[in-house]
């Protein structure tokens, strides 16, 4: 315990507590911060991060689509596409639009039926990916415009500005031509041995 008494003092200096003492208010305030301190330091000493998901976690995914039909699910009824996709494996396809040190985006053009004005206008609907940890070396093979399946765990909250469609944990490959579930399974099963 005297390293953590160490650790206590950094966060909270006794001399501080010292000076604050001669005032009751500021004297409990002080050790409610010693106590969270210490409560805080002996909960963090256990944890460790978490695994990375399996391959089953992936290879179970119900749900194939591209951004584009995902983005129009969210139209239709945020909080119907939150309780059926959130904290969930899916399969996506479409194109790499977007490529950052950890994530990278990916894209389907589509026609948007425009209510107000009465025409279909041609927008990109969007999928960001968190790329999971041990899986970010390979980012640098990615290219703007490349085919891709991605396979990963929805992070999604109805009721946002924009609602972003978020996957976390990413693992893909690159894509040529059209899949089926299984078919996108059986790729993305090569990344993950």
């Amino acid at each position: 315990m005297p390293g953590l008494y160490k650790i206590v003092s950094i966060r909270c200096s006794t001399s501080l507590g010292a000076i604050l003492g001669r005032n009751t208010f500021f004297a409990r305030m002080y050790k409610v911060c010693l106590a969270l301190s210490v409560l805080t330091s002996l909960l963090l000493a256990g944890c460790e991060p978490p695994a990375p998901p399996s391959a089953a976690d992936y290879l179970g995914a119900a749900y194939l689509a591209n951004p584009a039909e995902l983005e129009q699910e969210v139209d239709q009824n945020g909080v119907a596409f939150q309780e059926k996709y959130s904290g969930k494996y899916i399969i996506v396809i479409g194109y790499v639009d977007g490529i950052d040190p950890d994530h990278f985006s990916v894209a389907r053009k589509y026609q948007y039926f425009n209510k107000e004005v009465g025409i279909s206008v041609p927008e990109t609907a969007k999928v960001g990916c968190a790329v999971r940890s041990d899986k970010q070396s390979g980012l640098s093979d990615l290219r703007e415009g490349q085919g891709i399946i991605v396979a990963g765990r929805v992070d999604f909250k109805a009721g946002g500005i924009f609602d972003p469609i978020n996957l976390d944990d990413c693992v893909w490959v690159p894509a040529d031509g059209s899949y089926t579930l299984e078919s996108a399974k059986t790729a993305i099963q090569t990344t993950l041995q």
